[in-house]
């Protein structure tokens, strides 16, 4: 299984009231995520932080991130798990 690094722009939310200039001053949060590459298409990549196993149920995953590609601005492999 591939192990990657996903560089990418995360959305941003203020939920308290802003002036008309502080609403264009709001940007997109820079993000990396790492982790098990679980599904990589040409609209969104699928990453797991976490692969455990449960005896006889088999793998399961925790802290995955289904990640739009219109968001992502790199994809780096870092290697695949033992």
């Amino acid at each position: 299984m591939e192990i990657v690094e996903v560089e990418w722009t995360d959305a941003q939310e203020e939920t308290s009231a802003l002036l008309p200039e502080q609403t264009q001053e709001q940007e997109g949060i820079p993000t990396k995520t790492v982790g098990f590459l679980r599904k990589r298409t040409a609209s969104e990549v699928t990453v797991s932080a976490t692969c455990f196993s449960y005896g006889e149920i088999g793998e399961h995953y925790r802290s995955t991130w289904t990640i739009p590609m219109g968001c992502v601005k790199k994809i780096k492999r870092l290697g695949k798990a033992s």
